[in-house]
């Protein structure tokens, strides 16, 4: 069996900003200005949900499908006393040792150097794994999982829940992982949700976050999908009428690269259980 390790106590200090657009504005990227005005609220009008059956979108009164709150492994250099300003999250699959090592190697290093080539980092990002079970054998049995608790060991930033991982799965591994970050980095601003086969130009992100968070308070920002997105019945990106019975989505954004102010972040978290879903068996027997 492996040993739970002491869950750390959390970040507790403020994210450090060392310059703002006021105070030293040639410490920018020079593109931030334009990129700027890509930013978008959508309006009231478009934010309405599509229709569909009477109170669907409604929070329930009782929990439809409680957090993962067991983790086998703790990310022990993420959010560790002062709160970064921008934490990375990226949903791995266990096996994708490779994917996380080319993550570390180039855009993802700059958590760890906290250096890009030739630009100053106007305030501090890091990264975590989250990984879960693609199987369920018994626990500290597998070579997986002592080749995992080595990474873990050597880097310091995999949370590893206890669930299984899958397709269906992704929503409550993401909705668990925001609840986690809640807790233990309390302070930080923003959360980023990046795909593995993402490259992120993190010290733009970051001036593109300072510079603007006094607009992106509760806001979650992406490529926008207005809300005429028909939902899929079949393949993999089927979504059963049981699920879903409406027709389209309501506007949301891609879920290749998603910033969520921190805010937003936990209003989600904290509300989303309490939201009907449909629950396979291998569901309920996490909760």
């Amino acid at each position: 069996m492996y040993a739970k390790g002491k869950v750390p106590s959390g970040c507790t200090e403020d994210p450090v900003v060392r310059n703002t657009w006021k105070s030293c504005p040639t410490c920018f990227r020079s593109t931030v200005e334009n990129i700027s005005k890509l930013f978008i609220e959508v309006p009231a009008s478009k934010r309405l949900f599509p229709r569909g059956p009477p109170n669907f979108f409604k929070l329930r009164e009782t929990v439809q499908q409680d957090f993962i709150r067991h983790v086998i492994i703790s990310p022990t250099a993420v959010c560790v006393s002062t709160c970064p300003y921008l934490l990375g999250l990226q949903l791995s699959v266990s096996d994708r040792f490779d994917e996380r090592n080319a993550i570390r190697a180039t855009w993802g290093s700059v958590a760890k150097t906290k250096l890009w080539p030739h630009v100053i980092m106007n305030a501090d990002f890091e990264i975590l794994f989250v990984l879960a079970h693609r199987s369920r054998p018994a626990e500290g049995s597998s070579e997986e999982m002592q080749l995992i608790q080595a990474e873990a060991n050597r880097h310091g930033d995999i949370l590893y829940l206890d669930m299984q991982d899958s397709y269906f799965n992704l929503t409550l591994k993401l909705m668990s992982t925001l609840r986690w970050v809640q807790t233990q980095c309390p302070r930080t601003k923003f959360f980023l949700k990046v795909d593995a086969d993402t490259f992120v130009n993190v010290p733009l992100l970051v001036d593109l976050l300072v510079v603007n968070e006094h607009l992106l308070e509760f806001s979650v920002t992406g490529h926008m999908y207005a809300g005429d997105k028909y939902a899929y019945r079949d393949g993999r990106w089927g979504v059963d009428k049981a699920l879903y019975p409406i027709a389209t989505f309501p506007v949301y954004a891609s879920g290749k690269l998603d910033d969520i102010y921190s805010l937003c972040g936990c209003r989600v978290s904290s509300s989303s259980s309490c939201f009907a879903t449909h629950r396979k068996t291998e569901q309920r027997s996490l909760s």
